[in-house]
């Protein structure tokens, strides 16, 4: 709360409005304006027109809306708390878990390094709602801070927090989606020191880079991410999902406390025979989709036997549903036609191969020369 404070100097009274917050138990001004002596006061309240116009000497434009949104749902969510509950850590300064909660919301909302946060939080109003001071939110001091969490206490954190999120937030469970993505990274080559960021298929393109691997499993609505795994650049997609199957194994009481049956949905990249065991071995239905050269003969089915759905979220699309022995086993196979989905890819095929004439010709003639 502000408040009107005199400050003598040279015995002669000064006012100022300040702002003051517990800052580690201690009171703390941490806003501060001069407003000048009771005749500097008096003369501005006389010189005032109720009915004029003020223009304020300075503005500062402050983020409000946003910053407080998240803020509100990281609080329901108990982020900080429950990683003040995993990491070991004096109760001194700011915890960790509010280091990571300043961090997330900047990422969220206006990405800044880690030098060029405090000036970002000192212009939100998260300077009232996280005591804190500026001193505190240096770059080194984020830094040791989350050099105190390791890979085991942020799966573990994860796991509480996903656990949260579901009962806090009613997140439907029933149909899950998993992906994997990748991060190409500016770190040497020479650099032994790492050991996750590897040469491998880039999803921006080309392998110039040393990559990261992200794994991730999200809800069907909003895509609310529920689990996470990084991993080596120049692994296999497959060969990730079969690692990543034991822990979403782990993950089921949690992803299943509000739903009976839990359905993941894959990309065709994470199949090989496995894959599919260890999938059959587990408490979740699945549905996964095969490359067309594994279901050849199925192509040859004519689009009249094919039937017309109905849903309203799958105008135009005809289906037909058979049976094929996939990776050993008898699985149910849906094929699918979309004439609108089919026109557009023919038209890019057709562009794609112009493009590639078009080069083809002029390599002829430089050849030529």
């Amino acid at each position: 709360m502000a408040s009107i404070t005199k400050k003598l100097i040279n015995n002669s009274p000064y006012y100022y409005v300040r702002e003051s917050q517990r800052v580690n138990g201690k009171p703390k001004i941490v806003w501060q304006k001069y407003l000048g002596k009771v005749q500097d006061i008096m003369l501005a309240m006389e010189n005032k027109n109720l009915h004029a116009i003020n223009i304020p000497d300075e503005i500062i434009i402050s983020q409000f809306g946003a910053v407080a949104a998240i803020y509100d749902i990281a609080k329901r969510w108990r982020i900080a708390e429950v990683i003040d509950s995993i990491v070991e850590k004096r109760k001194q300064g700011l915890s960790v878990g509010n280091y990571i909660l300043i961090a997330a919301i900047n990422r969220c909302l206006s990405p800044k390094s880690k030098n060029k946060i405090a000036d970002w939080f000192w212009n939100t109003p998260l300077r009232r709602l996280i005591q804190v001071d500026k001193k505190t939110l240096s770059s080194q001091r984020f830094w040791d801070n989350m050099a105190l969490l390791n890979a085991a206490e942020i799966t573990e954190a994860e796991k509480k927090l996903t656990h949260h999120l579901i009962q806090e937030f009613n997140i439907d469970t029933n149909c899950l989606l998993y992906d994997t993505t990748n991060f190409i990274t500016f770190i040497d080559t020479f650099n032994e020191e790492n050991t996750l960021a590897k040469r491998g298929k880039g999803k921006q393109g080309g392998n110039k880079f040393r990559i990261v691997g992200l794994a991730l499993l999200v809800s069907s609505d909003f895509h609310i991410p529920l689990f996470h795994e990084t991993y080596a650049g120049n692994n296999p997609d497959c060969r990730e999902f079969d690692s990543v199957v034991e822990r979403l194994v782990e993950r089921y009481k949690i992803l299943s406390q509000t739903v009976e049956n839990i359905t993941l949905v894959f990309d065709k990249g994470n199949n090989s025979k496995n894959n599919f065991d260890k999938l059959a071995t587990t408490a979740y239905h699945f549905v996964g989709s095969l490359k067309l050269n594994e279901v050849e003969d199925l192509l040859e089915i004519p689009l009249e036997q094919y039937n017309l759905m109905n849903s309203p979220r799958l105008q135009g699309v005809h289906t037909f549903r058979t049976k094929k022995n996939i990776f050993g086993l008898q699985r149910s196979i849906i094929l699918t036609y979309n004439e609108e989905l089919f026109l557009t890819q023919y038209q890019t095929i057709l562009k794609e191969t112009r493009k590639r004439t078009a080069n083809l010709k002029a390599l002829g003639i430089t050849l030529s020369k």
